[in-house]
């Protein structure tokens, strides 16, 4: 199932997006000038009833571990 949050700036919310029902996803975090895919997160879980955080950290170009980009979820 496709939940598209798209074009969001820097250090800004999006709105909510309800789930229906228990779904299993891949979040994509996407260049928006490129469409080029910069992190994949498989797998994530998302249950009915919770509310989750996600956010996006980190540089596009370095090579510093603790620096490159990830996602992550948290269930509230």
């Amino acid at each position: 199932k496709f939940i598209g949050i798209c074009n969001r700036a820097f250090k800004t919310a999006t709105p909510f997006k309800y789930i229906t029902d228990n779904a299993k996803a891949t979040l994509l975090l996407k260049d928006k000038a490129t469409g080029q895919v910069l992190f994949t997160l498989p797998d994530v879980e998302l249950k009915k009833g919770f509310v989750y955080s996600v956010w996006a950290k980190g540089l596009n170009a370095t090579t510093v571990d603790t620096q490159k980009i990830s996602l992550k979820v948290s269930a509230h």
